[in-house]
């Protein structure tokens, strides 16, 4: 095996849709007379671990300033609003569709990251569906119990808490598990020789993991995220081979897992709150806590390698073969 690799192990926690999110109106009988799934998505923001479905009312809600105890499938017109309950009490209510403008639902189906700073574990993920529904969905869905949405709307807005039972019986079809897997972040940099800027850092990264499967299918990986990865080594290379010695640090991190816009993995935050484990018994990058900055210039306390009189080499380049 070459020297100078890091390698950063770690228990990640990864989502995958196992059933795209669908709702359907049910008749006296029991069967479907209107089917929803286009608009209809999963919330980014909302993790939850369950699948399979569910039947109830559908209940309408909003400006509510209260303890939230209807049964049934929510419907919340304000998407910001908080569900309040106590923490031991279970909810009474078996799923939470959030009202969004159609823009705004998220088509991808990505499972959503994992908020570690509220979700520990597994286990603490909430085991009934919150999802989002667009207005052109939400329209039609009230339109089967007589309900204007643009009045409703106007009355939250007014200031009026909305609390409607709509008679609707509906099902809400779901499917969103996860799982601990291990997982390695990739770690190598050219070290700074300057002592002034020792704690200070570049962080250059991107994830080497595709988008997770969706219903059984592989996503092909060229832009989620082969392309940043091949930035990331070129950048890499090209440093090495004008043999630049930096006055701060240059990180190169690939990780293991996928970002959405600034909501860091796992493995981004394991970067920056714990040390790299380097197979060659080198000095590898670390942090003292929360103190690696994850953009484009960070500061902390980096014991950072040995001074050297010749050309620092590139650390940490070698993953691998092929």
């Amino acid at each position: 095996m070459p020297d100078g690799r890091c390698f950063q192990s770690y228990t990640a926690i990864r989502g995958q849709g196992t059933d795209a999110p669908a709702l359907e109106v049910l008749d006296a009988g029991g069967e479907p007379r209107l089917r929803l799934s286009r608009d209809i998505s999963l919330d980014p923001s909302q993790a939850f671990n369950a699948e399979g479905n569910t039947e109830a009312e559908l209940v309408v809600i909003g400006n509510t300033k209260r303890t939230v105890m209807e049964a049934g499938i929510l419907l919340m017109l304000d998407p910001e609003e908080r569900l309040q309950m106590p923490w031991h009490v279970p909810p009474p209510y078996s799923a939470v569709l959030r009202l969004v403008p159609d823009d705004e639902l998220a088509h991808n189906d990505q499972p959503p990251l994992l908020d570690r700073g509220r979700y520990l574990h597994i286990e603490s993920l909430p085991s009934f569906p919150n999802l989002l529904i667009g207005e052109s969905a939400a329209r039609q869905l009230l339109a089967q119990a007589g309900v204007d949405l643009e009045e409703l709307q106007a009355a939250m807005e007014a200031g009026e808490q909305v609390v409607l039972h709509t008679g609707l019986q509906v099902q809400l079809t779901y499917g969103l598990v996860y799982e601990e897997v291990p997982a390695t972040n990739v770690v190598g940099y050219i070290p700074s020789l300057d002592m002034e800027s020792r704690g200070e850092r570049i962080l250059v990264a991107a994830t080497y993991t595709g988008s997770p499967r969706w219903d059984g299918v592989v996503y092909p990986g060229a832009d989620e995220n082969a392309s940043g990865v091949a930035v990331m080594l070129e950048t890499a290379r090209l440093l090495h081979d004008l043999e630049l010695i930096p006055k701060r640090t240059v990180v190169f991190a690939a990780f293991d897992e996928w970002i959405r816009g600034r909501k860091l993995s796992r493995g981004a935050s394991r970067l920056a709150d714990h040390t790299v484990g380097c197979l060659d018994g080198g000095d590898p990058p670390r942090s003292g806590g929360r103190r690696t900055a994850l953009g484009p210039v960070g500061s902390g306390d980096w014991p950072g390698p040995r001074l050297r009189p010749e050309r620092p080499p590139l650390q940490g380049t070698h993953a691998g073969t092929g």
